[in-house]
């Protein structure tokens, strides 16, 4: 896997585990494409596309508003999903057209396509969480709290409501007790740090 927030950012990551191609199909495939069959197909959608190209790019706007709510796994997917999508639903359409493909068997496609898109969301999520700074400065700020690395106080220095979560101890019949660095105090549910001892 890429290494990077920003990198990750810039790719849809799709998994694909093995025996996930059928070789058998993969060989059929291979020997229509040195026949040039595909290279034929491909130059006729070009040609049908440049007809319809102002509908094709506002197509793709029509899809990146459709998937406006992947947004929140990361701002770059919306683009990233509306181009594939667009670019699918033209060669469907194409594809139906010139009686490649019956209207009922472009629609149950369709149907696979948008089941297959919404998994490949879903993946997105763990890649760009595992990725992302804020998210990896969590992980690591409870990791520490958790493992008696560092403690919260209250605004006056003693043991918070959550005392556990906070970075606190209680040995049986003893009074709570601080583990490791304060890196900050919580007020309510309000969380300050201190800026140079929780970054280090």
């Amino acid at each position: 896997m890429p290494q990077g927030h920003s990198l990750r950012a810039r790719l849809l990551i799709l998994n694909i585990n093995p025996g996930g191609v059928d070789q058998r199909l993969l060989s059929v495939c291979q020997r229509t494409a040195n026949g040039g069959l595909f290279a034929t197909a491909m130059g006729a959608y070009i040609e049908w596309t440049a007809k319809r190209y102002e509908q094709q790019r506002r197509l793709v706007s029509r899809r990146g508003r459709a998937h406006k709510d992947s947004a929140l796994i990361h701002p770059r997917l919306p683009t990233m999903l509306a181009e594939p999508h667009s670019g699918w639903e033209g060669w469907r359409q194409f594809a139906v057209e010139i009686g490649a493909i019956s209207g009922a068997e472009g629609k149950e496609l369709e149907h696979r396509f948008c089941n297959a898109l919404k998994q490949a969301v879903l993946n997105q999520c763990q890649y760009h969480q595992a990725s992302d700074p804020a998210l990896r400065f969590l992980y690591l700020l409870q990791t520490a709290l958790a493992n008696g690395r560092a403690h919260l106080t209250d605004r006056n220095g003693r043991a918070p409501d959550l005392s556990e979560r906070g970075g606190w101890r209680k040995p049986r019949g003893r009074a709570w007790i601080p583990q490791g660095t304060r890196i900050g105090w919580l007020a309510a549910t309000d969380l300050f740090l201190e800026p140079k001892v929780s970054c280090t």
